[in-house]
């Protein structure tokens, strides 16, 4: 691939490990965009299938390669943004699609409001075939670090823009996290730039049963760990909401047990931590038909285990 000379306006980094099944598709849906001002840096996280050939076999001079040692997502988010030229810095996960207006229509939200520090847009959840699940729709904006300690409603990690220059104050993804990487990084942008939002569907976020999401383990280390680090900092109505934080998160640990990994004993257990930190929360947070419902399924099979 020949060099591309000039500084592009975005640089849209893009970490794969064994990413040949959904990466074209990811690569199509940016160089599909309205807004063309922009660098692809594809960071090869150790892969051994034919990613490296599926990337390369584009003539696109916008197009940058990298291959680098396995060393896990954040590793692979820091190296693009240590060789992102771009004013903002875009993320998208090799199995996620961008919609065709996605970089215009933030970079329009910036124009708009240049003091803010990221702006992100509503997705769409689809299955591994590309299928509709459902579709989330936060409404956060403006100084939302409260906001987001509480509730993770940036939901995934290919649907911020964000100005380069924020990493310069927050620092880069923390490579000690196995998972929730990306929640502990917009907790850190939060505290010292507003957010924006585009309230249209402009990413398509593909949720497979293989992904790191399904590790209910480390997700809850990693969950502990950040909150830790970021309550002490937190006003104190947030910090009286510790129960029902950690309520939300083991209620949220429990559904993946139970609809991505279809294991019952592990979301039973996950569902009654729900319960123990916060009842009143649990309660609101479903409905009582929907629990008992799940009961007569769990139960059965968790006594099996347990025998």
């Amino acid at each position: 691939m020949q060099e591309y000379d000039s500084f592009p306006l975005v640089s849209v980094v893009m970490p794969a490990y064994n990413a040949e099944k959904y990466i074209e598709e990811a690569i199509n849906s940016v160089l599909n965009q309205t807004s063309q001002d922009f660098e692809i840096i594809v960071v090869d996280d150790g892969s051994t299938d034919l990613t490296k050939e599926k990337v390369l076999s584009y003539s696109d001079p916008r197009i940058k390669y990298i291959y680098k040692k396995n060393g896990g997502p954040s590793t692979a988010r820091n190296a693009g943004i240590r060789n992102a030229r771009g004013k903002y810095i875009a993320f998208l996960d090799y199995d996620d699609i961008w919609l065709p207006q996605k970089l215009e229509k933030q970079l329009a939200k910036f124009s708009l409001e240049p003091d803010l520090g990221l702006v992100y847009s509503w997705v769409q959840s689809i299955n591994p075939d590309g299928s509709d699940r459902f579709v989330t729709k936060p409404e956060n904006e403006g100084w939302v670090y409260n906001d987001i300690i509480v509730d993770n409603f940036q939901h995934n990690g290919s649907i911020q823009l964000v100005k380069k220059e924020c990493f310069e104050k927050t620092g880069y993804f923390d490579e000690s996290l196995l998972n929730a990487q990306d929640w502990d990084m917009w907790i850190r942008l939060a505290k010292y730039y507003k957010f924006g939002i585009v309230k249209e569907i402009l990413v398509k976020y593909r949720v497979r049963s293989d992904s790191l999401s399904k590790m209910h383990k480390r997700l809850n280390k990693a969950f502990i760990r950040i909150m830790e680090k970021h309550l002490k900092d937190a006003d104190k109505s947030v910090k009286k909401q510790k129960n029902n934080l950690y309520s939300g998160h083991y209620y949220l640990i429990y559904r993946r047990c139970y609809v991505y990994d279809n294991d019952k004993l592990c979301a039973l257990k996950y569902l009654f931590l729900s319960f123990y930190y916060d009842p009143v929360y649990f309660l609101k947070k479903t409905i009582f038909e929907k629990i008992i419902s799940n009961f007569k399924f769990i139960l059965p099979d968790a006594a099996k285990k347990g025998n």
